[in-house]
């Protein structure tokens, strides 16, 4: 059957009003020189059930803070409350609200699945009909459970939907500017930053995030977990030697040459980053660097083994940067440190920002505006979309944005930090992201490698593949339909075109042209994959890994140790953000890793007309519940836990 929708003739501006090309259109200033949207369209802004998520999640960071300390913003009878009169709506006393204790991860008794699950009509429950004046909500008004919550933070998000705030950090911050609770300065030990966690939790290892055990497995279950790569040697920038390698494996047999040759090393390189200019933002000098760290497999063992930390060199030039090994004591406790602040700045400007966000928006635009609504392509992409234009265009205003978030955290300036997100992008042409070819190009393939976001991811891709391919086959039954769909190789032309999307290397020969079925079912998986679980892998590890300062710093109070004495003379602590940093980390990274809207495979009620959809699409949701139960068995197993890639907390775009 051919695509009822090829030879559709596109609509001209005058013919329609509310033609696609004029309500999404490109702007190249916002983040240049890449495509973002120029006016967010009415229809891409987000809707209550969003904003109830961003809401429930903010009181929850509210409460913590107020539970820092009996004296502040509390009640006669110490309970946790906010006033919130400056959004209209009076006291909200938070211990009343069956606000739980959030675990990253198990599954919450108020999961965000449960808002999803909620229908128009229980919407219009918990929401109020009449204008009401100042509200006050105690534990003797409302009964616990999941309608007296809802109709509390549905009363909260109604009027930040009417006041027009709507950008997730807004909303945290109109809520917690009234607390008066703050901790700021110094610490005098790190037991001040766990103290900052009264009510919301900190990562598993946190009380262990100096084990070089937790520093390995982070590579292969941590938020970053696509830097690892597999090398013959350390290369010449990177001079480990034999001896260290023997004293990290314990085995004096072994040597770089042998376990190079035997696929047995492996490097985490942060080149990305060796141009960003140190900040001082908000609170004196910061530091971001670019060190390298070298990890092995021992020779002997069953199974899948565990990385063993090598060696790490604090910057990209030898002969400035030494080379600490675990056997350096605090020196190498630092290094550590060094690596995991890297790690943390190319997350978020790479790996999140540059390669879902930055991504997936412009292609959405694209879609908009060449593919008919009615279109096979755009009825599959659409949800898929849901939420990223006007996530995207908040970030831009305000999260990188100079004076925001990106800003006060990150270790670089924002200048620096918006062009490594740039660069990101603009470095990995679009063919080269394919999962399984990525895996491949970084030779992370071999299963003798413990690796837990490559295993779970490539169970996502699979399933995604086979549902798009299936799908696909549909409407499309040659290379020939596939070449001949106008609307189609239109919307490829415009993903590469310097005045469309400007995203490189789209097409078979990466020349902006779709000629083989085969190519069309890979892009889309691609498409789908990275809005939904790729983004999944580097978002929700914000609110279950990122969080607690000591063991994730978003970057360094002190220079890269230069020698051991030098790292003698700067002590560990010192290291460290200022409180008021550990805080704006906590509680900003638990909202933005916290939402999860919709879910992966559960697509609108009759958004599928076509009945020959019905049935693939049931069978790719009865995989995701097949895949729900591996990943959750092998959880049980691992060193740590890696929930990220659980269907259930997979959402269908990326909209936070």
């Amino acid at each position: 059957m051919s695509n009822p929708a090829q030879n559709t003739p596109p609509a001209s501006a005058e013919d329609n009003p509310a033609d696609p090309k004029q309500l999404y259109r490109y702007d190249y200033t916002k983040l240049a020189p890449l495509a973002m949207i120029a006016t967010l369209p009415k229809a891409e802004k987000p809707d209550i059930r969003w904003i109830m998520q961003c809401v429930q999640l903010s009181l929850q960071a509210v409460r913590n803070r107020l539970h820092w300390d009996d004296s502040l913003s509390y009640s006669d009878d110490d309970t946790a409350v906010v006033d919130l009169n400056h959004v209209g709506l009076g006291t909200v006393n938070l211990d009343a609200m069956p606000l739980h204790r959030v675990a990253p991860h198990e599954t919450s008794e108020l999961a965000p699945a449960q808002l999803e699950r909620m229908t128009p009509e229980q919407l219009e429950v918990a929401l109020p009909q009449e204008e009401e004046g100042p509200l006050t909500f105690s534990g003797d008004e409302h009964e616990p459970g999941l309608l007296s919550l809802l109709k509390t933070v549905a009363v909260v998000s109604r009027d930040f939907l009417q006041k027009g705030i709507t950008n997730p950090l807004g909303i945290l911050d109109a809520m917690l500017k009234k607390t008066d609770a703050k901790r700021s300065g110094r610490p005098t030990s790190l037991d001040d930053y766990a103290r900052l966690f009264t009510t919301l939790e900190r990562p598993w290892f946190a009380d262990k995030f100096e084990s070089d055990e937790v520093f390995a497995y982070l590579r292969v279950a941590g938020f970053n977990p696509m830097v690892l790569k597999r090398v013959a040697t350390p290369g010449e920038k990177f001079p480990v030697t034999d001896e260290q390698l023997h004293v990290v494996l314990r085995d004096t047999g072994d040597n770089l040459a042998q376990a190079g040759a035997e696929g047995r090393l492996f490097l985490c390189d942060y080149a990305a980053l060796a141009g960003v200019k140190n900040g001082n933002f908000p609170l004196g000098p910061k530091y971001c660097f670019a060190p390298l760290a070298l990890f092995a497999l021992p020779r002997s063992g069953s199974g899948p083994r565990r990385l063993h930390p090598v060696a790490i060199q604090c910057g990209q030039e030898p002969r400035a940067y030494p080379i600490f090994t675990p056997a350096d004591g605090e020196a190498w406790k630092k290094a550590k440190l060094v690596v995991t602040v890297a790690d943390f700045n190319h997350h978020e400007l790479v790996s999140h920002l540059g390669l879902t966000h930055l991504l997936i928006g412009p292609i959405a635009i694209a879609t908009h505006r060449c593919i008919p609504e009615a279109h096979p392509v755009s009825l599959l992409l659409r949800p898929h979309f849901e939420g990223t234009l006007s996530i995207n265009d908040m970030a831009q205003a305000t999260l990188v944005a100079p004076g925001h978030e990106v800003d006060k955290s990150l270790g670089g300036t924002i200048g620096a930090s918006r062009e490594v997100a740039r660069d990101g992008l603009n470095s990995r042409p679009f063919n080269s992201l394919f999962l399984p070819e990525d895996l491949k190009a970084r030779g992370v393939n071999d299963p003798a490698l413990e690796y837990p976001y490559r295993d779970d991811a490539l169970e996502l891709w699979h399933a995604i593949e086979a549902w798009v391919t299936t799908y696909v086959k549909l409407y499309y039954r040659s290379d020939e339909e596939v070449r001949a769909d106008r609307a189609l190789q239109e919307w490829a032309a415009e993903i590469v075109s310097q005045d469309g999307a400007r995203i490189p290397g789209f097409g078979d020969a990466g020349d902006g042209r779709i000629q083989s079925l085969a190519y069309l079912c890979r892009a889309l998986t691609l498409l789908v994959f990275t809005a939904s679980a790729q983004h999944a892998a580097v978002n929700a590890p914000q609110a279950g890994l990122m969080n607690y300062a000591p063991a994730t710093p978003p970057a360094a109070y002190r220079a890269a140790p230069l020698s051991l004495s030098d790292s003698d003379n700067n002590d560990y602590l010192d290291y460290f953000p200022p409180l008021e940093m550990a805080s704006l980390q906590m509680e900003f990274l638990h909202l933005l890793g916290g939402v999860v809207h919709t879910r992966l495979g559960r697509y609108e009620r009759d958004w599928f007309k076509d009945a020959k959809v019905r049935e693939p699409l049931a069978r790719f949701q009865s995989k995701l519940e097949e895949l729900e139960a591996l990943i959750t068995e092998r959880n049980r197993t691992r060193f740590g836990p890696y929930p990220f890639l659980l269907p259930s907390r997979v959402p269908q775009s990326i909209n936070i």
